[in-house]
C-alpha cells in the first residue's frame, strides 16, 4: 500500500481488523473471505507525529511496525542518481525497442546539482523526457532534460559559487570583523563567476550555456558585455 498515511480515520478502523484476522467481506458480498497475505506499506508522513495529533490510529501505526525500513530522499543520496537514471535509460529504451544513447557529462553534472523535491518518481519523468526529446540524437544532454530541472539546477549552482562573507579576496570581506561588502560588488561578483561556470561546463556553447541557465541568449550576451568577458 503505497501513502498509507492518506488511509482516512474511519477506514483505519476497518484495515486494523483485516490485518489482525485475514478476514474481509467483499462490497456487496454477505460472506466473509479469508487472505494469507504479506503487507508492505509507504508513506512520506510522519506517522508517529499524525498518532499524536490523532490523525492516525496508533494501533495501527504499531500493528504496521514488524520491519521499517527508512529511505533518505534522493538529495540526500546523490551518489545514486547515476545509477537510477541508467537503470530508467535502459527500461525505456527496451519498452520503445531503440538503442540506448550515450550520457555526456553535462547531464549528470544538472542531474547532481538539482534537489529531486520528487525524488525517485520525478528522476524516472526526467529521464523519459530527456530521452523523447533527444530524438535520434546520438547523445543526451542537459538541454535535454525539463525546463524547470535546468532552471533550478542552474539557481542552485548560481548559490553554491556564492563566496561566503569571510572568503578573502572579495572586497572588503576578509574578516567577519572587517567592512561588509556592498551588495552591487557581492551580486556583480557572484553574477561573473557563474557565468565563467556555466561557459566552462557547456564548452562555451552559447545556444546551450543559455538553455542550462533559463535564460536567452541576447541576454547572455549583455552579461558578457556587462562583465567585459569575451566568448
Amino acid at each position: 500500500m503505497d501513502e498509507i498515511g492518506e488511509l482516512p480515520l474511519e477506514m483505519q478502523a476497518s484495515f486494523l481488523r483485516v490485518l489482525e484476522t485475514g478476514q474481509f467481506r467483499p462490497v456487496g458480498s454477505q460472506k466473509e473471505r479469508e487472505s494469507n497475505f504479506r503487507l508492505v506499506a509507504a508513506t512520506n508522513k510522519d506517522l508517529e507525529e499524525m498518532a499524536r495529533l490523532g490523525l492516525f490510529r496508533s494501533d495501527l501505526l504499531y500493528r504496521l511496525r514488524g520491519v521499517t525500513v527508512t529511505l533518505p530522499p534522493l538529495r540526500d543520496r546523490r551518489e545514486d542518481l547515476e545509477s537510477l537514471a541508467r537503470h530508467y535509460f535502459e527500461e525505456a529504451c527496451k519498452e520503445l525497442n531503440t538503442p540506448c544513447k550515450e550520457v555526456s557529462n553535462e547531464f549528470w553534472t544538472t542531474l547532481r546539482a538539482y534537489p529531486w523535491p520528487g525524488n525517485v518518481r520525478e528522476l524516472k519523468h526526467a529521464v523519459r523526457r530527456a530521452l523523447a526529446a533527444a530524438q535520434d540524437g546520438p547523445v543526451i544532454y542537459s538541454r535535454h532534460l525539463p525546463t524547470q530541472i535546468r532552471i533550478k539546477a542552474a539557481q542552485e549552482g548560481l548559490s553554491s559559487a556564492l563566496p561566503s562573507p569571510t572568503t578573502p579576496g572579495m572586497a572588503g570581506t576578509e574578516t567577519t570583523s572587517g567592512p561588509f561588502p556592498k551588495l552591487k560588488d557581492y551580486r556583480d561578483k557572484a553574477e561573473r563567476e557563474y557565468v565563467e561556470m556555466l561557459l566552462e561546463r557547456t564548452s562555451r556553447s552559447m545556444k546551450q550555456a543559455a538553455e542550462v541557465a533559463g535564460v536567452s541568449r541576447g541576454y547572455l550576451y549583455e552579461l558578457l558585455k556587462k562583465h567585459d568577458m569575451k566568448r
